[in-house]
């Protein structure tokens, strides 16, 4: 079977993949004359480019919100890869990866399909969103400022590493272990599990609920712990320098 995969690298688009209904892959997007898009297939292969030919006077001048829209009629791929400076990306519930990396400046993510191997998202700036996944493979999620959220998920791993925003985890099950690091901002569980949970934050709250016994250990230098007092299952160790630590069992 032919392995797909499509690569992407745009700056000012905003980009959104659906399944087709009408039997073909088809690119819908405006252009312009000196700020246009190359497509080409080379090696099974969909590469996708912003060609910008215009004076640096010229920019000030023109808007620069597109819409690139992907029909694609398989659901099943071997790589998606995105690289995009500003615009918003959203990837329908339809479809597979083998694996995923995206990295935007500024821009959201919103992800609702299945990834097997490995999902790569990188953002400065701008809200990521994995939701209703089902499998993710491992997630790896950097992040300088804004909100990481994840829902009805079941990775196999998750790392996070947040400058400036929330992480709240929703419904997610990992099979391995979950690592969040975090400068700024709170981490919110609601009915999450992993084999071990590792948090470490400078300022902001851990709290919420997860559904297996845990041994705790805890540390908060300036706030109040309220952790259950178990000691058997995998390690939960979260350690907060300014913030409240308040975990129960769901």
């Amino acid at each position: 079977e032919k392995k797909i995969k499509i690569e992407i690298d745009v700056e000012t688009y905003n980009i959104n993949i659906h399944l087709s209904d009408t039997g073909e892959n088809k690119a819908v997007y405006k252009e312009q004359k000196k700020n246009y898009l190359v497509l080409k297939v080379e090696n099974e292969t969909l590469k996708i480019e912003q060609q910008d030919n215009r004076k640096f006077y010229e920019k000030f001048f023109s808007f620069d919100g597109y819409d690139l829209d992907l029909y694609l009629t398989k659901t099943i791929l071997e790589l998606l890869d995105i690289e995009s400076t500003t615009g918003n990306i959203e990837i329908n519930k339809e479809f597979q990866f083998n694996n995923v990396q995206m990295e935007t400046t500024t821009g959201n993510i919103d992800f609702l399909a299945k990834v097997t191997n490995k999902t790569d998202i990188e953002v400065t700036t701008g809200n990521i969103k994995l939701v209703d996944c089902e499998t993710l493979g491992d997630v790896e999620i950097e992040s300088s400022t804004g909100h990481v959220t994840l829902e009805n998920c079941n990775p196999n791993s998750l790392s996070v590493e947040l400058s400036t925003g929330k992480t709240k985890l929703i419904n997610v099950i990992v099979t391995n272990n979950i690592n969040i690091e975090g400068s700024t901002g709170d981490v919110i569980f609601d009915g999450i599990d992993a084999a071990n949970i590792y948090v470490e934050l400078s300022t902001g709250d851990v709290e919420g609920t997860i559904l297996s016994s845990k041994f705790f250990v805890v540390k908060s230098d300036t706030g109040d712990v309220d952790v259950p007092e178990t000691r058997d299952g995998g390690e939960c160790r979260i350690r907060v320098s300014t913030g409240d630590i308040d975990i129960s069992y769901k």
